[in-house]
């Protein structure tokens, strides 16, 4: 009769264990997934954080590149403009000239 009570008094405390590690890690995958998960929501806000970073980079370059641009475009215009004026006034005096000398 001991020996069937030390039997089923070991039972309940093997089933005892097995619920309690069950539990235990029940307890430790919901722990794990929890911190998957926040480190997945950490991961993914600092992407997204890198690509706002990138992109306004991206965009302050290519605005820095576009002003230097337009800068040097207004530059070779007066530039051409300058070594054109001469030649503008030279011919519109020689138009000028030719109409004033047409017969009447």
């Amino acid at each position: 009769m001991e020996l069937i009570r030390q039997i089923k008094a070991a039972e309940a405390q093997a089933k005892q264990l097995v619920d309690q590690g069950r539990t235990d890690a029940n307890r430790m995958l919901e722990s794990a997934r929890q911190c998957t998960a926040e480190q997945t929501a950490t991961a993914q806000q600092q992407r997204r954080e890198a690509i706002e970073r990138a992109t306004e980079a991206g965009r302050q370059q290519g605005q820095a590149q576009a002003d230097r641009l337009m800068a040097e475009g207004r530059q070779r215009i007066q530039a051409l403009g300058q070594r054109c004026k001469g030649k503008i006034d030279a011919c519109s005096q020689s138009v000028i000239e030719a109409v004033r000398n047409l017969p009447a």
